[in-house]
């Protein structure tokens, strides 16, 4: 999901892991938790508390496909570990809260996925040079955009409108600026 668009800028919802739920979700309105199978998972990583936010699938009626929806919310405590699943599978307890759309988790069934991500930006800063590199960031719920780590340079050499030599690149026309580069 692409949340911020810009001609320099793109902040989105990064997917970091999938679960699915092994036992129905406790809701209390705009809190809950849900318990999940560890095995199997998929993804990047587990979820962090620190950075991660979910997305459930809600399955309000089965007997129709137009009904369904997905409910968002926030991790908001420690993942537990344990053994809650059926036959005593493993487990792991996600804590929730800031759930929309509120009560949602009712309509959540035993074996819905559960997408885990974190928002991610990517944009292009220049350097002490004017040299214009791509930028990535992650968002920490504590302490907000965390610092900058290189991802690939050089975009443009002391501030020139076209690119170096060496990347090969070229600019797409202003009606698809915002796919960047294109690389032969």
């Amino acid at each position: 999901d692409v949340i911020t668009l810009g001609d320099t800028l793109i902040s989105y919802k990064a997917m970091r892991s999938l679960f699915f739920i092994c036992q129905p979700p406790v809701s209390a309105g705009a809190t809950g938790s849900v318990t999940l199978w560890r095995n199997p998972s998929y993804g990047l990583r587990g979820i962090d508390e620190s950075r991660d936010s979910v997305v459930i699938f809600a399955e309000a009626d089965p007997s129709t496909r137009t009904d369904n929806f997905w409910v968002h919310a926030n991790v908001s405590g420690t993942v537990a570990l344990g053994t809650a699943c059926p036959m005593g599978a493993p487990s792991m307890t996600v804590t929730l809260d800031n759930v929309y759309p509120v009560g949602g988790l009712g309509a959540v069934e035993q074996g819905a996925p559960v997408r885990s991500f974190e928002l991610v930006q990517l944009f292009t800063y220049p350097d002490v040079n004017g040299d214009s590199w791509l930028g990535a960031r992650t968002f920490s719920k504590s302490g907000g955009w965390g610092s900058c780590s290189r991802c690939w340079g050089r975009w443009r050499v002391g501030g020139s409108s076209s690119p170096t030599s060496t990347t090969r690149a070229r600019r797409l026309p202003p009606l698809v600026k915002w796919h960047g580069w294109v690389f032969r």
